[in-house]
């Protein structure tokens, strides 16, 4: 039976290539609003950013980027 496991050791290699994928997106106007195949591949480039950085630094990110994301929802929003 051969060996199967993975060297983790180092960043995850496939973080380059994910990045390209989203900004290739964005150069298209693409936008997590807009497109489900974005938010696929920015929340895949997370979670591999979450992988390499560790959990605290991870969800201190992803709450800044949720913060950031509700106020300006909160300040596109204008009241009835």
């Amino acid at each position: 039976m051969s060996d199967r496991r993975v060297d983790r050791s180092g960043p995850n290699p496939l973080i380059p290539e994910c990045e390209k994928k989203v900004k290739d997106m964005e150069a298209r106007g693409l936008n997590f609003e807009n497109s489900f195949d974005y938010r696929l591949e920015y929340t895949s480039l997370r979670m591999m950013y979450a992988s390499d950085l560790g959990r605290e630094e991870f969800s201190a990110n992803l709450r800044k980027l949720s913060e950031e994301r509700n106020r300006k929802v909160a300040k596109d929003v204008k009241p009835k």
